[in-house]
């Protein structure tokens, strides 16, 4: 029975206001010595995590073109953000999954670079990178996976990795369909103008002759 109101005490701990911690503490001290002890090392514990400073890094990954089309260039856009409490150092990019063979569906690099490094990342800051590639076959799914970003926390004294967001999935279109869905339809533009010419041409030619026998009309009278 200690056991368990021992674990539904320090369950609730995160949820205790600091001016009431106090209170808590002495109610724990009460029951048991040993849950004033129990509860002491929990609360030590959550104010460490609190206060230990540490680099946490999220990536996002994606294209900035609207579609990808067959010998056409491809954006590749990669955003790192620290969102922890101190720098992150020695950052390290790695994208070069576009270009293995598991990959449906070839690319080629046209410009930049899908690898990149950085001397640190400071805390709520972000970094963006960029490079060009170009799809060299039409893919129904491709699926590229994520980038991976490496990094060494001086906190800690590790290196700890993450990656971008999940694996992305589209389609590289051929340019034929895409030249026809962009491309002025002359025949279309021809009937519409037709249509227009010869239902507009008749109230036109109805209103000038009209205004003719007006004006006509009206020098006779003044003569």
């Amino acid at each position: 029975k200690e056991a368990h109101r021992s674990a539904r005490h320090l369950c609730c701990i995160e949820r205790v206001p600091r001016c009431k911690l106090v209170v808590f503490l002495m109610s724990c001290g009460r029951t048991s010595p040993a849950l004033l002890l129990l509860a002491l090392t929990a609360v030590c514990l959550l104010l460490v995590a609190a206060v230990r400073a540490e680099p946490v890094l999220i990536a996002r990954k994606g294209l900035l073109n609207t579609q990808a089309v067959k010998d056409r260039d491809v954006a590749v856009s990669i955003d790192i953000f620290n969102v922890g409490t101190s720098a992150a150092h020695n950052v390290k990019l790695q994208d070069g999954s576009w270009f293995e063979p598991t990959t449906a569906g070839a690319f080629e690099l046209v410009n930049g670079l899908a690898s990149a490094a950085w001397s640190s990342l400071p805390a709520g800051g972000n970094i963006s990178h960029t490079f060009v590639i170009r799809p060299t076959e039409v893919a129904v799914n491709v699926d590229v996976r994520p980038a991976l970003i490496t990094f060494f926390d001086a906190e800690n004294k590790e290196t700890k990795s993450v990656y971008s967001t999940e694996s992305m999935l589209f389609e590289i279109y051929p340019f034929s369909t895409i030249a026809i869905g962009t491309s002025v339809n002359y025949v279309e533009w021809a009937t519409f103008v037709g249509i227009a010419a010869a239902t507009t041409l008749p109230a036109v030619l109805l209103w000038s002759s009209s205004a003719s026998r007006a004006v006509s009309s009206l020098n006779k009278k003044q003569k």
